[in-house]
């Protein structure tokens, strides 16, 4: 029997044992917090202090949805969360409470897994916890679901990656076996014997001028990473990670600089690149009982490039419900639910993109037993997960552009580099990051509150939002504020309109209350500001000819509406001196064309400069600071402070200019006449870069060693071995580098740098080096540990791959971790040199954390050293050691190596040492002998798989002894194999000089725009400024005075409150038609009109052009001589011919506020 869910908590739920009604759901969540996750709870079971797990489910139903229609007033139901128990746990705690429902909680149907999108464990330590979420999931009203948790998930705000994050988490915890499946529905687990989770990862080519759309079908693929995750751990297998190059795209620059991956890199030519690819696909082309979970990011663009190269996806199936719950995936599209029509015209996730998807292949049964453990079934091969998506779900974030910046807003530790074989095991590892958290709105408040308090968030911007904006966003969703997550710009910089298309039965949910109007303008005054800002970006189209059926009256508006008084206006000049026109110093005549005329003539000194430094390389600029005014100030921000400074006024001039006409077209459009209100009175109208190139400068640098055995007094005292061995184990603690004049197996002879300051300088010298290899292999045959008789103790046996059998006592009950090294007497007659000079195998121990069995590893070294002439590259800012380059053999006789490098005095093991009567110098040999191997097993230690991920790898304590006995010996080598010797050698500085130069592309585009922008500027002026001319305003436009004296004798003013909104305005005003007086200036208003049929209604332009001639295509209605009389007295003689048709019969008299000449 399927298992029956019963929600409590949020609305209309199926448990209210503590004063529900039939809405809300409950009063008192406190009391059903504390009876759920209380110490006391049922559901607490064998150890008290181990959190509450209860279901929680996404809910997609679409007939459940239908059913909340009528009551949420129009307003769907996409994704809303909710909190459940299995019919034996509503069983278990009314027993236990001795409670039970009220009648119409009972009459609501129980719900399925067919339901939901998702089923998912939700955990709740305290009852805090619990309390917090059910006030959350606590409905506003009665209306609808308008709770902070599902507010988020109104109509649109639903997407398949919520589920697909959950199913995550269950898969999570099936694997690792920390729920019971049966409790989530899952009735077949046969998934997970043969389950692999894999990621696919490709980096693309940094500038690509290709169309969006080209870029996605067929990307330029630069390398490609593949890794598998161990299960259940689901920690990266690094020995089946793939990073393959493409040899052919190996000259496209990438968007970061490109490394080789950390775990090997494969070279393949761009012909063998589709084969090998399709090599790692091979057998996920059938369906089978192994599906494989494929992490990508950026699916659509990835299985494009996967289809490009002829990998077969025809089977395989995005997120991952049809692998966990495929019964109820398709149960919820057939008609055994009794809603087959709904059912099935629900998607689970978005299917418009099917051209880019993959087909959809039917579940087949392989088992009548439904049994799990029995219960086989075939899958489609490949359900592919975009990591991407599931980010943007988790930090509703969407700024990022590839893995490293998931796994950088994760507070992962990532590199700067672009290497997709390192990104796909990144992959694997953001990817359990996620699933084995919690829930995702827990985990989202989680991470945000992290990465606001992280110190990058501080110190850098993240992508995207900032932190700060994300956490305040977490903040609302669990704060008592009765915040809409709905209402949280995601766009700092826009602020939230209300969408013209909004449902009009959709209440706002805010604590204004229930009235649509008050809460609109409670939403309007909180963004006052924004709109303020916005109201000047008015619009300057000049599309606002008047066509002949438009309307132009010389005569007085009449309204039924309203009643204007305008003729009551005084005639400009009547009491005095006329008033003057108002014309800003911006729009005059010699600012309108000096301001487009200088930048043209800018764009062309532009373009000389262009030509110039193309001739000359660039412009010198001094190296040190000759302009002492400024004091200590850099020659390159004086450079390009002044380009920037000279930009700048003609910048500001031409805003105002922009500005100002801005401010003006309203009026131009009013002057012109019989305009609407929304075209009118509610119009709501350098680059010079830097390059450094490089130079080279001839200096003498004193070399103060070279190759020689240091004295014996300074050898036997074994200060030089016990100092080289404390700096690995603190570089293993600390991460630190290799030290001065070492880089990995090479030693160097100490060189004095010169103190001189250089921009970003470097030394490169020939001197002596000495390379240490130590030779390092795993034993021949696995060692084996056997039991000392009559003792506690265990004795270590392995052999060498030269046959060399070695074994070492030690006592494991002493520690279950424990380390050493020891001298090997073999092989050839190294059994007659002293301890120091022999071989030495490193061995390591631990008893396992699973079974309690004893593993134990060893690796043999023998090390080697050879001296040659090298040419080493420093960096002259620290004095690190960049690069060594091996030149040729030694031409200097010396006792370390000889004459060309060949060995005479014998290499040093620099762990082992023979015994000797000095207490402190057995001191020193005993803690050399335990730091090297302790800081070997401490960076095993700190692998972030956990020790036993190191006793796993085949080479894993080889990769670790390798690289930290090398870099012993190598510190070791400085002191041990050079003497102090002052001589002087010829080195090279490398310095940046700094030049000033143009960039070409930039600056001929810059001087493009700033050519085109005066020459264009010059017209557009000169012509708006003709039109402004017959313009009366003796104010400057915007100001609330000008608009009151404008319109205070209008009327229809009154038609208008202070408190209507934009689109109440628009409503009150429509049916209107507005021009200015042409007497007084004043903004006049008059109905809109239809004009009879036959009768063509012509403005004063149109009676121009028919006095020149028919110009429109149109015929002419009246003759010549009566346009003429129109266009000579201003005044219509046929005024009944516009007037409505409801009207009366009587003409209105002439106007007696219009100016006649």
């Amino acid at each position: 029997m399927p298992t029956q869910y019963h929600q409590f908590g949020g609305r209309e739920p199926n448990i209210d044992w503590y004063g529900a009604n039939g809405h809300t759901g409950y009063q008192d969540f406190h009391a059903l917090a504390e009876a759920i996750a209380g110490s006391a709870s049922p559901l607490r079971k064998g150890d008290k202090s181990a959190p509450v797990e209860v279901v929680l489910g996404e809910f997609v139903s679409e007939k459940r949805s239908q059913e909340l229609i009528i009551l949420r007033l129009g307003t769907k139901l996409h994704g809303s969360i909710h909190l459940l128990l299995t019919k034996d746990e509503r069983w278990m705690m009314e027993k236990a409470l001795r409670v039970s429902s009220s009648r119409h909680a009972w009459n609501r149907p129980p719900l399925y897994a067919s339901d939901f999108e998702s089923l998912s464990p939700i955990y709740f330590a305290t009852t805090d916890e619990l309390k917090k979420k059910l006030a959350a999931l606590k409905p506003k009203t009665k209306q609808k679901d308008d709770s902070k948790a599902n507010n988020l998930y109104r109509e649109g705000g639903h997407n398949p990656y919520r589920g697909a994050f959950e199913h995550g988490r269950v898969i999570y915890r099936v694997l690792n076996q920390s729920i019971d499946p049966a409790k989530y529905s899952l009735d077949n687990l046969s998934w997970t014997r043969g389950l692999r989770i894999c990621s696919f990862v490709f980096n693309t080519k940094g500038i690509d001028d290709r169309p969006s759309t080209e870029k996605l079908r067929n990307p330029f693929v630069l390398d490609v990473g593949f890794c598998e995750a161990q299960l259940p751990s689901m920690t990266v297998d690094y020995t089946k990670a793939k990073h393959i190059v493409n040899h052919g795209n190996r000259t496209l620059a990438a968007k970061k600089p490109k490394q080789k991956s950390s775990h090997g890199s494969e070279n393949v030519n761009a012909a063998d690149m589709p084969a090998r690819i399709q090599e790692l696909f091979k057998d996920s082309i059938s369906p089978t009982d192994k599906p494989m979970i494929l992490l990508v990011y950026h699916e659509e663009m990835t299985m494009n490039y996967l289809r490009n190269i002829g990998v077969d996806t025809t089977r395989w199936r995005d997120l991952l419900k049809d692998l966990i719950m495929p019964e109820n995936a398709s149960r919820a599209r057939s008609n055994t639910a009794g809603s087959a029509s709904s059912r099935h015209s629900r998607s689970r996730s978005p299917r418009g993109r099917q051209s880019n998807e993959y087909s959809r292949y039917p579940h087949t049964q392989g088992s009548a037993s439904s049994s799990s453990a029995t219960h086989t079934s075939l899958y489609p091969p490949v359900f592919v997960l975009d990591l991407k998506e599931l980010f943007i779900k988790l930090m509703r974030n969407s700024q990022i552009e590839d893995v490293n910046d998931i796994g950088r807003a994760l507070l992962f530790e990532v590199s700067n580099y672009s290497c997709a074989g390192d990104e796909a095991a990144l992959a694997i590892d953001i990817w359990r990051s996620m699933v084995s958290g919690p829930s995702l709105d827990e985990q989202h408040e989680e991470r945000s509150a992290a990465l606001a308090s992280s110190p990058q968030s501080q110190q850098a911007s993240a992508p995207g939002p900032s932190a700060a904006q994300a956490a305040s966003s977490s903040a609302a969703m669990g704060s008592d504020d009765e915040q809409d997550p709905n209402d949280v710009s995601t766009n700092p910089q826009t602020a939230p309109t209300k969408s013209s298309n909004d449902n009009p039965l959709d209440l706002d949910v805010s604590d204004w209350g229930d009235s649509d109007e008050d809460s609109d303008y409670m939403q309007s005054s909180s963004l006052a500001p924004s709109s303020a800002m916005d109201s000047r970006q008015m619009d300057t189209s000049e599309d606002t000819h008047l066509s002949n059926n438009d309307r132009f009256s010389s005569s007085t508006p009449t309204s039924a509406k309203f009643r204007q008084s305008v003729h009551m206006i005084p005639s400009p000049g009547s009491e005095g001196k006329p008033p003057k026109r108002f014309e800003p110093l911006i729009m005059t005549l010699p600012s309108v064309i000096s301001t487009p005329l200088l930048m043209f003539i800018l764009g062309a000194a532009l373009e000389i400069a262009i030509a110039i430094s193309n001739g000359n390389n660039g412009f010198k600029v001094p190296e040190s600071n000759i302009f002492d005014a400024f004091g200590n100030v850099s020659p390159q921000f004086l450079a390009s402070f002044f380009p920037t400074l000279l930009i700048m006024p003609f910048a500001f001039a031409w805003r105002e200019l922009d500005w100002n006409i801005r401010w003006y077209q309203p009026y131009l459009v009013l002057l012109k006449g019989y305009a609407k209100a929304e075209t009118s009175l509610l119009l709501d109208y350098v680059e010079l870069g830097c390059s450094h190139p490089s130079y080279f400068v001839a200096w003498d640098v004193t070399s103060t060693q070279t190759v020689g055995l240091a004295p014996a007094a300074d050898v036997s005292d074994l200060n030089i071995f016990v100092a080289a061995a404390g700096y690995v184990d603190a570089s293993v603690l600390y991460s630190l580098p290799d030290p001065p004049f070492v880089e990995k197996g090479w030693a160097t002879a100490a060189l004095e740098l010169p103190s001189n300051p250089f921009l970003n300088g470097t030394l490169s010298v020939d001197t002596a080096g000495i390379d240490t290899n130590v030779n390092c292999s795993n034993p021949s045959e696995p060692p084996t540990l056997t039991p000392v008789s009559g003792s506690t103790f265990l004795n270590l046996t392995s052999k060498s791959i030269q046959d060399c059998v070695h074994s070492v006592q030690f006592d494991p009950s002493v520690a279950t971790q424990q380390y050493g090294v020891d001298s090997v007497p073999c092989p050839g007659n190294y059994s007659s040199v002293d301890r120091q000079f022999q071989p030495v195998m490193f061995w390591f121990f631990h008893v396992r954390d699973d079974n309690n069995q004893s593993e134990v590893k060893t690796v043999f070294c023998q090390p080697t050293i050879a001296a040659f002439q090298v040419t080493v590259n420093s960096n002259l800012n620290n004095g690190q050691v960049i690069n060594v380059t091996k030149v040729g053999e030694l031409q200097q006789d010396n006792n370390v190596t000889g004459f060309g490098g060949l060995s005479v005095a014998q290499v040093s093991n620099g762990v082992v040492f023979d015994p000797t009567s000095n207490p402190f110098i057995d001191a020193r040999a005993n803690s050399t002998n335990s730091i090297v191997p302790g800081a070997i097993f401490r960076a095993a230690l700190k692998d972030p798989n956990g020790l036993q991920a190191t006793f796993n790898l085949p080479n894993g304590f080889l990769d670790l002894t390798s690289t930290l006995y090398t870099r012993h010996l190598a510190t070791v080598a400085g002191s041990l194999y050079f003497v102090n010797q002052n001589s002087t050698l010829q080195g090279n500085v490398i310095s940046l000089l700094p030049r000033l130069v143009i960039d070409p592309l930039p600056a001929h585009v810059l001087a493009l725009i700033l050519l085109v922008t005066g020459f264009i500027g010059v017209f557009i002026h000169v012509i708006n400024r003709r039109k402004r001319k017959k313009l009366l305003l003796a104010t400057a436009p915007g100001t609330i005075a000008s608009i009151v004296a404008l319109t205070a004798r209008s009327g229809f003013g009154e038609l208008l409150l202070p408190y209507d909104d934009e689109k109440t305005i628009e409503r009150k005003l429509e049916g209107l038609r507005f021009r200015l007086d042409r007497r007084t200036g004043a903004i006049v208003a008059e109905d809109e009109v239809e004009p009879l049929e036959g009768v063509s209604v012509v403005g004063p332009d149109d009676a121009t052009m028919s006095l020149l001639g028919n110009s429109r295509g149109k015929e002419d209605v009246e003759s010549s001589t009566l346009l003429a009389r129109q266009a000579a007295s201003g005044i219509l003689p046929w005024d009944r011919s516009w007037a409505p048709r409801s009207s009366s019969s009587t003409p209105p008299p002439p106007s007696k506020t219009e100016y006649t000449p």
